[in-house]
């Protein structure tokens, strides 16, 4: 009765970002949308065969997950790719525009586990000068594209009570 079970689905906050909305299939606390996104193959097949003016990656590396066959057809016919990460990855050497990001020792905030509880972070040293945490940047490209990326204090506190505190 004292043993859990959590199936690790990802890196980093993905529970946070599954809760978030950050999904092609669920919106903001899993609630089912219509229509549904498409996920990442899909994506890249729908690429290979169409093309696509751009597409932004956030800490993924498709060209390594995916077959290369598939990964350089999709490339191939992609006009503009920018890469999100805290490393060099084979997709980020693809890249036309790099974005470097903070480690986790770097950031601070919080993020919420595979147990669904929140969990807070400080930053473990000091932070250098013009680096951005993946959430700055976000906002960050948000003010530029004139998009609200302020977070909804409903949702917080919807959040909270969703998740369990530490």
């Amino acid at each position: 009765p004292n043993v859990k079970l959590n199936i690790m689905e990802g890196r980093g906050n993905s529970m946070g970002a599954r809760l978030a909305g950050m999904r092609p299939d669920c919106g903001p606390f899993e609630e089912q949308i219509s229509p549904r996104g498409m996920h990442a193959l899909q994506v890249l097949e729908h690429t290979s065969q169409e093309g696509w003016d751009f597409l932004y990656v956030a800490g993924a590396n498709p060209a390594l997950k995916f077959p290369s066959k598939l990964w350089n057809e999709a490339r191939s016919k992609l006009k503009f790719l920018v890469v999100q990460d805290l490393f060099l990855t084979e997709t980020a050497l693809d890249a036309d525009v790099i974005l470097p990001t903070l480690t986790f020792i770097e950031k601070g905030g919080s993020f919420i586990n595979i147990e669904r509880r929140v969990q807070s972070m400080m930053p473990g040293k000091e932070i250098p000068e013009n680096l951005y945490s993946d959430g700055e940047i976000f906002m960050e490209l948000g003010k530029k594209l004139q998009v609200n990326m302020d977070l909804d204090p409903s949702f917080a506190e919807k959040l909270s009570s969703k998740c369990l505190p530490l």
